[in-house]
């Protein structure tokens, strides 16, 4: 069966992020910013992980995902703070649509946070729009950040 795929959203790039989860079922997955957990529903990863937890800063999305996923673990988190698990704890991070929200320093911070919290053989997704049309017709889109940002920062020295 083929897929189809809106222009409107990012399905095969959840597809593509898929393919970096860890085989292990007890391994640490987390969604910071995850809104209505549209990459774990679209991948079912519910039923494929013990230890999936989901992080947002909207404490109405966090009770509607209780209401809707039972005993799911969701946290509420507000970016760029400290993400609330230990040094070296977590094998893979998605953050899907979250880091264009933030200013230089505030994402920043939040790599640092990335980089604390993975594991050394860890895995980090990060989605982001580019410049498209909309990007700024909302306000609480401060800024694009180009793929580069990442190599530049996170796999340097500077953390």
């Amino acid at each position: 069966m083929k897929k189809k795929y809106s222009g409107n959203f990012p399905f095969c790039f959840y597809d593509l992020a898929g393919k970096y989860l860890p085989k292990d079922e007890n391994a640490v997955i987390i969604d910071i910013g995850c809104g209505n957990c549209r990459f774990e529903n679209y991948l079912n990863l519910w039923d494929k992980y013990k230890h999936l937890i989901v992080l947002d800063g909207n404490p109405i999305t966090l009770k509607e995902l209780r209401q809707n996923h039972g005993d799911i673990i969701t946290l509420r988190y507000i970016a760029p703070d400290r993400i609330p698990f230990d040094n070296e704890s977590i094998d893979y991070i998605f953050c899907g649509h979250l880091i264009e929200h933030l200013d230089f320093k505030e994402l920043y911070k939040l790599f640092k946070e990335f980089n604390r919290i993975l594991k050394v053989d860890g895995i980090l997704v990060v989605s982001t729009p580019m410049m498209w049309v909309g990007f700024y017709r909302t306000f609480d889109h401060i800024k694009p950040y180009h793929p580069h940002i990442f190599k530049n920062t996170l796999w340097n020295k500077y953390l």
